[in-house]
């Protein structure tokens, strides 16, 4: 099994520097902006489809979207209530603000800059895995939790299992990234297990449910054989 990690710090201020740079070439279309380079437009929206349906008619909620980049996904969701979001690069927001009609903030997924019960949903797509520790995961969880209203729910897509590191790493090790990724930095990811997040919601008297995306059918996005997805709510 493979065990690279980088230090907490170094991971942070790799992937911060990758994404401000990424998200700053105007070039590159939203998904590819957001990270999803090998897939064409047609296939992005595809991929968000399992996702977005999990979470159910959103038309007359208020969504909130962590790590929402230059705003790819949001961009999916169809009709809501409210849109927002928060990134830490100053470059996704000012992007995302030219793309969508919403309230998007530069913050932390640490210190989500709304007030307490204000979101009907919460959800982040592929951004855990570039939180510095475990320990910030959980206070991202708790944030959202403080903000989401009685009885809302929160999302976690795209998480890297723990348990899956081979797979991880030879699927990795196939794909042509070359090129993509903006640094010559080897910044790697933060890996969870499902119980992180069921201690979790155990934690708070709420209802975990966990799918692995092998079954979503989105057999076509490479990281689906080694991540899963999850819902925490009432």
């Amino acid at each position: 099994m493979h065990l690279r990690q980088e230090s907490s710090t170094t991971r942070g201020a790799i992937w911060q520097q990758i994404w401000d740079r990424k998200h700053s070439d105007q070039q590159l279309a939203v998904h590819q902006s957001g990270g999803f380079d090998l897939l064409d437009a047609g296939q992005y929206a595809a991929l968000t489809r399992p996702f977005i349906g999990w979470m159910g008619p959103l038309q007359d909620l208020r969504v909130l979207e962590v790590g929402c980049g230059t705003g790819a996904f949001a961009l999916q969701l169809g009709p809501c209530k409210e849109i927002c979001g928060i990134d830490f690069s100053e470059t996704a927001i000012a992007r995302v603000r030219r793309e969508l009609k919403g309230d998007f903030k530069v913050a932390p997924a640490t210190a989500i800059p709304f007030e307490d019960g204000w979101f009907d949903r919460t959800y982040s797509f592929g951004v855990f895995f570039y939180f510095d520790s475990l320990d910030y995961a959980r206070a991202a969880l708790e944030e959202q939790l403080r903000v989401l209203k009685p009885g809302g729910q929160l999302f976690v897509f795209e998480v890297n299992d723990e348990d899956k590191q081979d797979l991880y790493w030879s699927t990795r090790g196939q794909e042509p990234r070359s090129g993509h990724k903006k640094s010559s930095a080897d910044a790697d990811h933060l890996f969870f297990k499902k119980s992180f997040f069921t201690e979790f919601a155990k934690s708070h008297n709420l209802h975990c449910e966990i799918r692995d995306e092998s079954e979503m059918g989105i057999d076509f996005h490479s990281g689906a054989c080694y991540r899963f997805a999850v819902r925490i709510g009432a």
